[in-house]
């Protein structure tokens, strides 16, 4: 199965943002899920060892911040679009939602200035802003292209 164009723009531009994102020392959503997971240890009341090794997976993948989105932008090449979506999202800070909540907090705080500045001027913030653009260019092969070109 080829790899569309659309496909092949998004996995580059993942990966260079991914680039972006290592090189100003972005670590995606860990701190988030790292308090997710102990608000839900604390709401069951015991610890969970399944719930703690799933979000022990989830912080180590969001740690490596740039190299998943880099690994998703790959996938985007293999057409592997979900999986590659979701690495994503977890290296760059859950895309949209990461960006709006900062949005929030800066203007709440009075710094929205500073931070447009620093969405559109710093290695991090440029890499974030390829790696949402990246997801919303990448889109999966329709059920009817595959069958047809297997024809």
């Amino acid at each position: 199965m080829s790899v569309s164009t659309r496909n092949r723009i998004a996995g580059y531009m993942a990966i260079v943002g991914g680039i972006l994102i290592l090189i100003g020392g972005g670590t995606g959503m860990a701190g988030f899920l790292q308090e997710l997971s102990d608000i839900i240890q604390e709401m069951l009341g015991s610890k969970n060892q399944t719930i703690e090794t799933i979000f022990w997976i989830l912080i180590v993948i969001a740690a490596l911040g740039g190299l998943a989105v880099i690994i998703g932008g790959l996938l985007f090449l293999k057409n592997y679009i979900i999986v590659g979506k979701i690495l994503i999202a977890l290296g760059a800070g859950f895309g949209i939602i990461g960006l709006i909540l900062g949005l929030i907090s800066a203007v709440y705080q009075g710094d929205e200035l500073k931070y447009f500045a620093w969405l559109t001027t710093s290695l991090m913030g440029i890499g974030f802003i390829l790696s949402l653009i990246a997801r919303f260019v990448a889109k999966r092969p329709s059920a009817d292209k595959q069958k047809s070109k297997k024809r």
